[in-house]
């Protein structure tokens, strides 16, 4: 049994490196990690507290300052431990499913009473992993070069998209692998023979991207569509009925299990939203709106040469159809073979003007669940064109050409903006004042929350609403040695004037 593991590791050990080093690059990368986004603080909120956002009461003193963040943030006892209720619940109530608030649950609830980022980052770090492992196997669909397959791999744990999406603790790397999923599965859809085994795992990534997010749910009805028209065109009756059923019996079986998905999508304030910015916008707004998330994605997965490639693969394409000297016949007979192409690089482009047009925030996060196919499937248009035109040393230089530039470029317009490196140096400031009262005057108490980093260093906290900024002066005790005041939601210079006076 020994001899055999060691055995099966010597036959892997590239991909096993691979995989290895993408830990460590993902582990340096959290280590960096400075501060957290609301967002982020939300995630362990949503899977932990018996509420949506923060709670505390107005004009109460916190002692430390930490408690009243973590009473929010974390597993407090045995009662909440493993309490799937309350994380359905306050998803119910949110705008998200609550299959990633749920596994993070289970890690916190082994570790009750404690906070750290490590609880959300490993979930991360092992999606990536798995994503990368998918996203192999998905371009061997495509090419048949192994060298091309592990260089792509090497470019995956370097590239600044998928690093920005893992170090984002939310569920887009769920998302993510999910898609990436997808893709794999309904590519074997159409190259093999169908078999319930095949079914089985697409209605269960179906359900599990459903579960995951919204948008997991676009990008299945952009690839149903075309694999859908594919099969209408070869005339695959059997498999086209099979496909409906089995996408039927997913949507039924996850409005089941997360009913609050419909509301969700359609009468949710999240949802509205999404459907006002698709159908109330002008054309400039559309317009610079995909030109932001075009500027996303090229940035950060391809370098800045992402239009290039599209050329590159769009002058192919048309070589192809134009040159009198192939044999026709040859085309159609490799018809199905472009047919994967298709599968793949359509539901991207629906996906990409569907999220550009209704986001509710022009943000790189909703293009998070793309960025491993949309990498994986540039790699391998880019490979087979050079393949086709090249000779092989030629193809492998080409290719650490473009890898280089997708790192390279990518690095040099990354901003790292989920480490939150800007704030180190405030938040070493406020260790100065580890010894002092805090006075919090805030505006809406969900905004206290990503305050955690800085007020974990105070002596205590007391919160006072800016409705109620009169009351400060309840607190002389606080005030003897000097006290920190924090204002969250603007009119600064107004309640510091107010507090002067």
């Amino acid at each position: 049994m020994v001899k055999q593991i060691f055995r099966l590791v010597y036959q892997n050990r590239v991909s096993i490196s691979i995989y290895v080093t993408f830990l460590l690059v993902t582990a340096i990368l959290f280590v960096n990690k400075t501060n957290m986004h609301i967002d982020e603080m939300l995630s362990y909120t949503l899977a932990n507290n018996e509420g949506i956002v923060m709670d505390f009461e107005e004009n109460k003193t916190y002692v430390p300052a930490e408690q009243v963040y973590l009473q929010n943030l974390v597993v407090n006892n045995a009662f909440e431990q493993f309490n799937f209720a309350t994380v359905w619940k306050n998803q119910t109530n949110d705008v998200h499913p609550p299959l990633y608030y749920l596994i993070l649950h289970i890690i916190c609830s082994y570790n009750a009473g404690k906070f750290n980022i490590w609880y959300a980052a490993i979930i991360n770090i092992f999606l990536g992993i798995l994503t990368l492992h998918v996203l192999r196997k998905f371009m061997y669909l495509f090419i048949s070069d192994k060298v091309i397959v592990e260089f792509c791999s090497i470019l995956y744990i370097l590239s600044p998209g998928i690093l920005q999406n893992v170090s984002f603790l939310r569920m887009y790397v769920l998302a993510m692998f999910w898609v990436t999923l997808t893709a794999y599965l309904f590519v074997r859809l159409h190259e093999e023979k169908v078999s319930w085994k095949l079914w089985l795992q697409i209605g269960f990534v179906a359900i599990a991207g459903a579960l995951t997010h919204y948008y997991c749910i676009i990008y299945l009805c952009a690839t149903c569509l075309i694999v859908g028209i594919c099969m209408l065109i070869e005339r695959r009756w059997k498999d086209i009925l099979t496909l409906f059923a089995c996408m039927a019996v997913s949507a039924v079986m996850s409005v089941s299990v997360f009913p609050a998905m419909v509301q969700h999508m359609f009468s949710g304030y999240r949802g509205t939203e999404s459907i006002e910015n698709l159908t109330k916008g002008t054309g400039a707004e559309y317009w610079e709106r995909i030109k932001s998330f075009y500027g996303f994605m090229n940035d950060q997965t391809c370098g800045g040469i992402l239009g290039g490639i599209l050329l590159l693969a769009l002058g192919f394409l048309l070589f192809v159809v134009i040159d009198k000297k192939r044999n026709i016949a040859v085309i159609v007979s490799d018809k199905r073979a472009y047919i994967k192409w298709i599968i793949v690089g359509i539901p991207i482009l629906i996906y990409f003007i569907f999220v550009s047009e209704s986001a509710v925030y022009v943000t790189d996060r909703y293009l998070f669940p793309v960025y491993a196919v949309v990498f994986g499937i540039l790699m391998c248009v880019a490979a087979s064109i050079l393949g086709k035109t090249t000779e092989l040393k030629c193809k492998y230089a080409a290719i650490c050409l473009i890898g280089t530039l997708f790192v390279v470029n990518g690095f040099k317009n990354a901003h790292w903006e989920y480490l939150y490196k800007a704030s180190a140096d405030f938040l070493d400031k406020v260790k100065i004042y580890s010894d002092r009262n805090c006075i919090s005057v805030y505006d809406i108490k969900w905004k206290e929350q990503p305050a955690f980093y800085e007020m974990k260093n105070y002596k205590s906290v007391t919160f006072i609403s800016q409705n109620n900024i009169d009351s400060i002066m309840q607190y002389g005790d606080l005030f003897e040695d000097g006290f920190v005041l924090t204002v969250i939601g603007g009119n600064d210079d107004e309640i510091i004037t107010k507090i002067q006076k």
